[in-house]
């Protein structure tokens, strides 16, 4: 009866081994994009309740289903993982714009409680899908978001930018509403008004100039850059409200003047803010080239040389920086 017993129990355990066999790593995330690949729930489910999902485990779930899946599966799959508490986070929301998922999808993923951002609403514009850029802006993300000019990818383009350049005119209005920049430009010069007159949509033209948007010359002038061509007719002190007092951060102030701006980005780039002549805020762009300072403001472009940290001068001026 011993030996029958201990015959017993060996084979027991020998079953609950083949029954439950773990399963986890690259076996476990391969099983998974089988199955969504296959378009086959069952296998997904399975496949789940026999992984230990770890965190990170979770979140390649969730991507899986977003990047091997479309429309109906799509759903079917992230329900599955709603059901066993697996939630999206805002780079889930991401994917699923930058991969032109349908409405539905996306909606699932909000109503999931995923909130966007300034990224997210940038990309649905670069997708043209304008009916999130204004929900997006609702909920009240970075409207003025755009890359960092230290990204290889930066084209400094901004959802009015693209909203513009498409003719949208609600949406334009729901940006400006939220106060996106009207003045904003991009890394080849171009503004919200520049792209709407470029593609002839009249009715943006015209409200963007209502809103007080400057029809500044074409973007074209900020591309002579590239062929080493500069303004010398005057510095940029020309296009500056004389009279700024307030000194912050990365403030630059002209030597023997009122004049200031302010450059905030990297060492090599980033965003000029300034008030022009009229005394309205304008921006535009900076990059440096060993001891050369290039600025593009107003749609002109202005080199200057680096004298020494917190020292430029050209073009008959010294600009010195005045603030930390």
């Amino acid at each position: 009866m011993a030996a029958k017993h201990r015959i017993g129990i060996a084979f027991l355990l020998v079953i609950i081994k083949v029954q439950i066999p773990p399963v986890s790593g690259n076996e476990f995330r391969w099983e998974l994009i089988e199955a969504i690949a296959g378009n086959n729930p069952v296998k997904f489910e399975k496949t789940l309740e026999n992984g230990a999902l770890r965190y990170t485990d979770q979140r390649l779930a969730v991507n899986f289903v977003l990047s091997y899946s479309r429309g109906d599966n799509t759903l079917t799959f992230l329900r599955i993982l709603k059901s066993r508490g697996i939630h999206g986070i805002p780079f889930d929301l991401y994917t699923a714009v930058n991969l032109n998922h349908s409405d539905e999808v996306i909606d699932f993923l909000l109503d999931d409680g995923i909130l966007p951002n300034g990224e997210i609403a940038l990309t649905a514009a670069a997708k043209r899908r304008f009916a999130y850029v204004r929900k997006f802006a609702d909920m009240g993300i970075d409207i003025n978001y755009s890359y960092s000019p230290d990204k290889d990818y930066y084209d400094g383009m901004t959802v009015l930018m693209y909203a513009a350049e498409s003719g949208d005119m609600e949406t334009v209005r729901v940006l400006v509403e939220h106060k996106a920049d009207i003045h904003r430009r991009s890394k080849n010069g171009s503004t919200p008004l520049l792209l709407a007159e470029k593609h002839n949509h009249k009715e943006v033209y015209d409200y963007l100039i209502e809103q007080g948007a400057a029809d500044t010359g074409p973007a074209e002038t900020v591309i002579a850059v590239a062929a080493g061509e500069t303004s010398d007719a005057q510095g940029i002190s020309g296009l500056l409200y004389d009279g700024s007092k307030s000194i912050t951060s990365g403030t630059y102030r002209l030597q023997g003047g009122t004049s200031e701006i302010k450059l905030e980005g990297s060492g090599s780039a980033g965003y000029v803010y300034y008030k022009n002549r009229q005394g309205s805020a304008g921006n535009g762009l900076y990059y440096t080239d060993e001891n050369k300072l290039v600025l593009t403001m107003e749609g002109v472009v202005f080199s200057y040389t680096v004298e020494k940290t917190g020292v430029f001068s050209g073009n008959g001026e010294i600009w010195v920086r005045a603030g930390d």
